[in-house]
């Protein structure tokens, strides 16, 4: 008897509409524009990540994970000549290489060399050559991660709070 009254439920053309909102009970999305349909996008994003490579680093504890400007320049060319014809317009960082920045913006990523202390590729080098080829930078990244070398450089558009103030301390409880 329940699959019964599962099935019949399943059957329904009308939506449940059970908030004092002024939808529409058969098609509660008339009148929204979904994004797909929105000037300029007419597809979801589709991106190419380095989160695999970055990944099995890991997996082989092959430390710190690196991502050169090399990789990246193989990267961004097998997108634009494979990818990007099938829609494929970005390429994204992950939360599995270095990050760091100026002042507590994000400027750099991927150490270049096995190296915590060798260089850092620069944001703006990676951004240059993903123009050259029509292409776009995404960043992965997490509200809880603060990218600075300077903990005394001052938040600008602030009271002088100071990038480094923004990190938890357990004595401030």
């Amino acid at each position: 008897m329940a699959a019964i009254g599962l099935l019949a439920s399943c059957n329904s053309n009308e939506w449940d509409v059970t908030s004092d909102l002024n939808v529409d009970s058969v098609d509660p999305t008339i009148g929204l524009t979904p994004l797909a349909e929105a000037p300029h996008m007419d597809y979801a994003p589709l991106y190419w990540s380095v989160y695999g490579a970055l990944r099995q680093q890991e997996k082989d504890a092959s430390f710190p994970n690196i991502f050169t400007e090399t990789d990246w320049d193989n990267a961004i060319n097998y997108v634009a000549n494979n990818l990007k014809s099938h829609g494929y317009d970005m390429l994204v960082t992950d939360g599995f290489a270095s990050m760091s920045g100026d002042n507590g913006y994000m400027t750099r990523y991927s150490h270049t060399l096995k190296n915590d202390n060798s260089p850092e590729v620069q944001l703006s080098t990676i951004i240059s050559k993903l123009n050259a080829k029509g292409l776009k930078l995404g960043v992965y990244d997490s509200p809880f991660w603060l990218h600075y070398t300077n903990p005394n450089a001052i938040i600008p558009g602030t009271d002088n709070i100071t990038v480094g103030s923004l990190r938890y301390d357990s004595k401030k409880r």
